[in-house]
């Protein structure tokens, strides 16, 4: 059973994917923007990353590939 936790609603377009690490989730929107929330409190925090044009995947690597 899913229960609702809480609600992003600080982007200012469609949520197109989310992803998670160990600490943090991290939106990707229509806004251009992806950003950082703490899942323990439903805020987001300072990181943002602004892009050129909307943010459709979020691919997060556990280990340095470069």
């Amino acid at each position: 059973m899913f229960v609702k936790k809480y609600e992003i609603k600080e982007h200012q377009g469609s949520i197109f994917c989310l992803t998670k690490d160990e600490r943090f989730l991290y939106s990707a929107s229509a806004d251009k923007y992806v950003t950082r929330w703490n899942p323990q409190t439903g805020k987001q925090d300072s990181f943002a990353i602004k892009c050129d044009s909307s943010v459709y995947k979020i691919i997060h690597f556990k280990k340095k590939i470069f």
